[in-house]
Parts: C-alpha cells; sequence; structure tokens
C-alpha cells in the first residue's frame, strides 16, 4: 500500500523506484541462501514492488499511437471491444471501449490505441459488455474543474486505464458483433429479468443489487433514505453478504454430509463442507461481479474456510493482510477506491478491537449466551461505524446519527432473511420457477418491511447531519485515538498516543478557527464550474458569501453544486452560507444553487425576483421553502451593508425595475436585469455584474463611475461581446479581470474584441478555463491574487 501510494505520487519516477527494489531484492535473496533473518529488506522490496506497479497507469510517457497521442481535431475511426456495463442516463448510455493495438510488418502502430469512454447521445440500441463496435469520433482529454482540494477525475479514470473521451451519436457507432454470453453472465441476466417480472419497484431493484450486485435499478430517493439511515453499505455486497452465504452453505453441506458413510466414517464431514462452501462463497462473488468489497471478503472466507480444511488456525489480521495482497497484485489501483478503503477499514477496525474485547470482563462475564452475543453484536457495529466514520466525512461529507440503531433492524432482517431466502430462490429457479417465485415474493415481503423501518428512521429530524471534510492529518490523529483508546488498558503507551493526538488535534482545530472565524482578510474567490458562474466571498471573522454557484442545463446530467461548489466549500470547512446571491435564473448562475440549499445553512437569499419555466428554477424555490431561507423581496434589500468592516452594495438593478418594464407592457431582459453587487474592504473592491449587457453597464454608467470603481472585475456576461463596453470599462478602471468560462467556449469568452479592450487598458486578464479558480486575498490596503494553476503553464 505504500509503494502503491508513493508510485502515484511520483509517477515518472520509475528508475528511484527501481533500483531499491532491486538491490533489495538481491540482498533477499542472499538472506535466504545463507539462512540470515532478511529484517527490512522484504518491505523495501514490496514498497519498490507496489510502487511500480502503479506507475505504468498514471505515466505521461505512453507508447507511440496510444490514443493520448490522437487527441485532436481529426475524426478517427475506432474498432474495439466494449469492457465495461453500460451506463444509462437521460438520453444517452456510456461505457469504456478497449480499442486494441495494430501493428504493420513493419512493428509501427496503425490507428490509435487504447481505452477510451464512449458516450452515446440519443436514443439507440442498447449495447453490452463485450460487443464489439465501430465508431467515428474526435478524442477528447479528461479535463479538471481546477479548484483547491478539487477531485482529480483525470488521474480517477487514468487508473482505470482510461485516457481519452468520445462523444458520438448512435448512427456513428456500428455494432461488429454481439458478445457471447458467459455462463455467469447469462445467469445474471436470467435473474435480473425474473426479478423485474415478479417483484415490484423498489423491492426489485435492491433485491438485484444484493443478489448480482447490479445497483442501477435503485432510485436516487431510495439510495438517500438508505444514506439518511445509515445503511447504505447493506447495498454493496461485502464482507457481511458473503459471510452469510458461507455460514448458510457451511451449515448445510456439513448436516447434509452426515448422511454420506464415506466422509462420515473418515471425520471428514467439516472438512468437505468448508470445502464445498468456498466454492459456493466463490460462485456468489462470480455472481456478484467481484467488486472489490466482494473480492475482500471472497478471499477472507477462503482463506478461513481452506484454514479449516488442512486443520491450520488462521489469524484474523493475517488473513485481511492476504486478502489486500490478492486484491492489489491484480488491480494496484484498488487501492484508491472508495469501496476498497471502506471495506477494509471496517474489517480491520472490527478485527483490532475484537483483539481488545478479550480484555473487556463485562462483555465476557454476561450471561445468558444470547446477551452476551447481542452486547459482541453492539461492539461490532460500532467499531465498524468508528472505523470508517473518518472515510465517509472525508468522501461523502455525510453522518449518520441513527445508523447503530438502524442497523439493528436492517441486518438481521436484510442480512440473516432477505438475502438467504432470496439466494435460495436463486437456486430453486433452476429447478422450477413456482417455488423461486414464492420465494422471491417472501424475500420481498420482509425487505419492504425493512424499508418501513429504514424510512422511519430516515426522517427523524437530523438523522444525518452534513460535515466538513476532514484533512489527512485530521483523519490520521483520529485513527490514533481510536487505535490507543481500544488499546488504553495495556498501559504507558496507549496513554501517550493519546496525549499526542490531543496535542496534535488541538494545534489544528486552533488553526482552523483562526483561518475561518477569525482572519481579518477579506477573500474573494472565483470558482472554477465549467461555462457558467459562482463567487465565494469570505469576509473577515468568518462571514461568507455566495454569488451565483454555476450549473449545466440538466442536473441530472452533471451537479455543479453536489460535484464543485459544495466541496470547495467543505475543503474550506464552510457549512452555513450566511448570504446566496443569485444574479439571474439562467442554468449556469442557478442550478448549482440547488444542492447548497439543499444540504448547507443558509441563512438568506437575494433574488431579483424574476422567475424561469425550468426545473432548476421550481426546484430551487422548492429547496427554499422546504429549508424555511429566509428570502426578502427584491425591493426590501438593503442597498448597502457593512458585514465585519467588509462593504456590500447592491448597484442595479433599480428598485422599481419590474414595474418599469410591465409599464412598457414587456418583460424585463433576464441578463440585464442581474443583481449587481460591490463588495470592498478599504481601499480594495470587487464587482460582480452578473450577465449584465451593454444596455445595464450604461445604465449603471449614468449613475456615476464613483460607485463602479473596483480593483478586481468579474468578467461581464463571462466577457462575451455584447458586455464590457468602453464606457463601462473607463468607468470601472480595473486591474484584474475574472472571466468565468468553460473550456469548450474558450474561443468565444472571452470575445476577441472584449480581450482587445482588456489588452489595451493593460488589464491582467485571469480565466478560469486556463487558470482555474482564482483567489484573491486583501486586507484592504493590498491584494495578492493566487491561481490553482500558473497562468503561464497551459492547461491541458
Amino acid at each position: 500500500m505504500i509503494g502503491i501510494a508513493a508510485g502515484a505520487m511520483f509517477p515518472d519516477a520509475r528508475l528511484f523506484f527501481l533500483a531499491p527494489c532491486t538491490l533489495a531484492a538481491a540482498v533477499l535473496v542472499y538472506r535466504l541462501f545463507c539462512q540470515r533473518p532478511a529484517r527490512l529488506t522484504p518491505l523495501v522490496f514490496m514498497i519498490g514492488i507496489g510502487a511500480l506497479c502503479i506507475q505504468p497507469l498514471l505515466t505521461d510517457h505512453l507508447p507511440e499511437g496510444h490514443i493520448v497521442h490522437r487527441i485532436d481535431d481529426t475524426i478517427h475511426t475506432l474498432t474495439g471491444t466494449i469492457v465495461s456495463e453500460p451506463i444509462f442516463g437521460p438520453g444517452r448510455q456510456r461505457f469504456v471501449v478497449d480499442v486494441p493495438r495494430q501493428e504493420s510488418s513493419a512493428g509501427r502502430p496503425i490507428g490509435p490505441f487504447g481505452r477510451v469512454r464512449v458516450t452515446v447521445i440519443g436514443a439507440g440500441a442498447a449495447l453490452a459488455r463485450g460487443d464489439r463496435i465501430q465508431f467515428d469520433a474526435k478524442l477528447r482529454p479528461f479535463r479538471n474543474f481546477e479548484n483547491p482540494g478539487r477531485f482529480d477525475y483525470r488521474r480517477y479514470m487514468a487508473l482505470q486505464g482510461v485516457r481519452a473521451s468520445a462523444y458520438v451519436k448512435p448512427a456513428d457507432v456500428k455494432l461488429l458483433a454481439e458478445a457471447a454470453p458467459g455462463p455467469m453472465a447469462t445467469a445474471r441476466r436470467v435473474l435480473s429479468s425474473f426479478i423485474s417480472a415478479r417483484v415490484d419497484a423498489p423491492a426489485s431493484g435492491i433485491l438485484r443489487a444484493l443478489l448480482i450486485g447490479d445497483r442501477d435499478g435503485i432510485s436516487r430517493p431510495v439510495r438517500e433514505m438508505f444514506n439518511r439511515a445509515g445503511v447504505g453499505h447493506i447495498l454493496a455486497i461485502s464482507g457481511l453478504h458473503v459471510g452469510i452465504v458461507a455460514a448458510a452453505a457451511f451449515f448445510a453441506f456439513r448436516h447434509c454430509l452426515v448422511f454420506f458413510p464415506f466422509f462420515l466414517k473418515r471425520g471428514w464431514t467439516r472438512k468437505a463442507g468448508a470445502l464445498l462452501a468456498m466454492g459456493a462463497v466463490i460462485g456468489y462473488g462470480l455472481l456478484a461481479g467481484m467488486s472489490p468489497s466482494t473480492q475482500r471478503a471472497v478471499i477472507m472466507v477462503s482463506t478461513f474456510m481452506l484454514a479449516m480444511v488442512f486443520g491450520r488456525s488462521s489469524d484474523p489480521l493475517n488473513t485481511l493482510a492476504l486478502a489486500a495482497v490478492a486484491i492489489l497484485a491484480i488491480d494496484p489501483a484498488a487501492l484508491f477506491s472508495i469501496s476498497f478503503q471502506l471495506s477494509f477499514a471496517a474489517v480491520a477496525a472490527i478485527l483490532y478491537g475484537m483483539e481488545s474485547a478479550d480484555h473487556w470482563a463485562f462483555i465476557q462475564k454476561v450471561h445468558p449466551r444470547a446477551l452476551r452475543r447481542m452486547l459482541l453484536f453492539v461492539f461490532v457495529s460500532v467499531l465498524a461505524i468508528a472505523g470508517t466514520l473518518p472515510l465517509t466525512a472525508y468522501y461523502f461529507n455525510r453522518i449518520s446519527l441513527v445508523g447503530l440503531a438502524a442497523n439493528f433492524l436492517v441486518i438481521p432482517l436484510i442480512g440473516f432473511a432477505v438475502v438467504p431466502l432470496a439466494l435460495g430462490s436463486a437456486v430453486f429457479l433452476v429447478l422450477a420457477e413456482a417455488p423461486a417465485a414464492a420465494g422471491f415474493a417472501a424475500a420481498a415481503a420482509l425487505l419492504n418491511l425493512a424499508m418501513e423501518g429504514i424510512s422511519l428512521f430516515a426522517k427523524i429530524p437530523h438523522a444525518a447531519v452534513r460535515v466538513v471534510t476532514p484533512s489527512l492529518l485530521e483523519i490520521a490523529v483520529y485513527y490514533v485515538l481510536l487505535g490507543a483508546a481500544l488499546k488504553l488498558h495495556t498501559g504507558r503507551k496507549a496513554r501517550l498516543a493519546i496525549a499526542a493526538a490531543l496535542l496534535i488535534g488541538g494545534g489544528d482545530a486552533c488553526h482552523w478557527i483562526q483561518h475561518r472565524l477569525w482572519h481579518p482578510e477579506m477573500r474573494v474567490t472565483g470558482i472554477d464550474v465549467g461555462q457558467g458562474s459562482a463567487s465565494l466571498l469570505e469576509l473577515p471573522r468568518g462571514k461568507t458569501m455566495l454569488i451565483d454557484g454555476g450549473g449545466f442545463s440538466d442536473n441530472r446530467l452533471f451537479d455543479v453544486g453536489a460535484q464543485v461548489v459544495a466541496p470547495l466549500l467543505w475543503r474550506k470547512k464552510i457549512a452555513t452560507v450566511d448570504t446566496v446571491v443569485l444574479s439571474h435564473p439562467n442554468s449556469d448562475h442557478l442550478n448549482g444553487l440547488i444542492f447548497i440549499v439543499d444540504n448547507f445553512k443558509v441563512k438568506e437569499v437575494w433574488t431579483n425576483g424574476l422567475a424561469a419555466d425550468t426545473e432548476g428554477y421550481r426546484q430551487f424555490m422548492a429547496a427554499l421553502e422546504a429549508g424555511g431561507v429566509r428570502r426578502p423581496p427584491f425591493e426590501g434589500l438593503e442597498r448597502r451593508r457593512i458585514l465585519n468592516g467588509a462593504r456590500i452594495e447592491i448597484l442595479h438593478p433599480q428598485k422599481d425595475f419590474m414595474a418599469r418594464a410591465s409599464g412598457k407592457d414587456r418583460l424585463p431582459d433576464a441578463n440585464d436585469s442581474s443583481i449587481v453587487v460591490r463588495a470592498g474592504l478599504g481601499e480594495v473592491n470587487f464587482l460582480f455584474p452578473g450577465d449584465a449587457m451593454a444596455s445595464a453597464e450604461s445604465e449603471m454608467v449614468s449613475i456615476g463611475c464613483g460607485r463602479l470603481a473596483a480593483t478586481v472585475l468579474a468578467a461581464p456576461h463571462h466577457g462575451s461581446r455584447t458586455s464590457s463596453t468602453t464606457g463601462f470599462l473607463d468607468c470601472v478602471k480595473p486591474e484584474v479581470v475574472i472571466v468565468s468560462s468553460g473550456w469548450s467556449r474558450r474561443r468565444y469568452f472571452p470575445h476577441p474584441t472584449v480581450q482587445k479592450r482588456y489588452c489595451e487598458r493593460n488589464l491582467t486578464v485571469l480565466c478560469t478555463h486556463r487558470c482555474g479558480a482564482v483567489t484573491v486575498v486583501t486586507d484592504g490596503k493590498e491584494y495578492r491574487v493566487q491561481t490553482v494553476v500558473a497562468p503561464e503553464e497551459k492547461r491541458e
């Protein structure tokens, strides 16, 4: 694990890891040959092996002909095989195609080769994994939203061996050969069809997830309900499900083998039962798709069963380590998957804690046995939740407060009743449909009962709370505290570890309190949201304001608020937004705010009162209503206010702009009616004009240049040629212009004519599609500009 993490940090430093790894291998062979202790040599060797395994996935030095060298405006004809299960979305399907390398007689590659993520836009034939297809497309690189602490999507795809994407229409895709279904694929398809035909949703989708690992049939509201109740883990096949299958199979096979004298006379019923149960476990894992969590469970259980077969005792932590080695040897990138980290953290916490539980006399002395087992079940649940708590906060920014109680209902009912009943029904399906249908109906009835209980837990106020993102240091401090607390009975070392962790944690808390709540400066961040606009204002002493939230036209395809804006806020330890400003209700300013209003404590929202006939606007208004967020009428807003020494002014539109427009018997233009905010501290001012165009700029100029003057200007309408007029720029007199625009529209934002005006005035122009997020920090006298990507660097 250390080697893989180090290799991922330095993907091109192959020699740096190869040299010590080779030397360690030589020393290891020598010491083994001389029968001397190897000491730390195996550790150095394995670190080197781990680094060398992951580096080929992340290096930029790829062979000639690889698709990464063919990313241009050329349309390529590519032929390959679909190697991932297609994901279906609104009007599109997405999958990964492996294009094989083809060589000429001289050994040179013919055409691009490598893996491509293909998105088919429009209604077309549903494709399947294993299909061989041909398509014409331009190859595109993956791009990140370059914000502080952002998710590295390019690296995420590279770890899957995918370096380019392509968007095609159904007419551009030609099916050359359908996949030849294997036995497991056929079984999965038959089971899926049978369950869908005889069990109503949402139970049918959950049953498919529990049996074959297919979670596509689980709707977003159902997932949200399970996650709020803290039982979302039940939907992913992991150690719980595999352990139940192993226990049930071992019990059944062992008792059946009693009736066979051959096994009974030799005392092999236990060993043969374990061997047959291992086969059942492997079969279930293959049927379920062998996800990382399933792989870990199958390997662990199989190791335990083999220990029974050979009459050897198994060490739980060594078994867990063996499972990690086996999975990472096959797929080194699994180390960075959330399911791998969560499943191993949970199991490691349980094993480490249960090892300590031997010293907890109150558990050992409890009678009767049923009560003792119940206490152990509680203890195991607490350990699993505690072991995954920081990772859950880091990746999902949510903690369920009712998870422990909800698991008392879910694990016995779903784990020990629904799963065995559904698996038994699946076996009966081979023999006869009638008993299988009855079994699935009974499983669905129990599942619906469990879901009623889960729904009750999820509806409890504050059943789940949103939390800010912990840093890696905070996660490390937490695990040290947890490990030391479980070993507190061992003496002085555990107490010293707790003291050191508390000291470091206290220092970290003081840092964030000062950085987040006590800072005297003003920080303004132009967030990289692609083709949209979003600006975060961190005012002195902790007040925050979010002006617009970016957004795509359809949040079902990509939610900028959930995937871009919210993670930035949580990384900055912001859970409360004092004021949200929606300049105007266009989707590229509005749709990202829906998630923010739903998941943050928003005290107040400013809008200009204009409505939009869009689904995004309706969801935004519903979120405001559900959250009880204060939304004063535009005409009632204070035009000027002071917040902790920072000035906030509304310059446009006028209070009566709606009345004036109705007098002219027309609706106000949405762009020209954008709320224009001027914020400042001391001598440094910032101007946020939204999508104001020439007429609005002319109206603002007429009120006087003194109120418009600003050091930093957010380019009106993303730098469109309809805005940034000469009179407006001469009135504002900015020194820095921040242009919020997407990479696909880089040729138009800023428009060449507007860019020329900026250059004529010798302004510093920073575009988010080149520089990523732009942050300006000021103490009221001076200011400094920070960008995620250096302006002189070429952003791919």
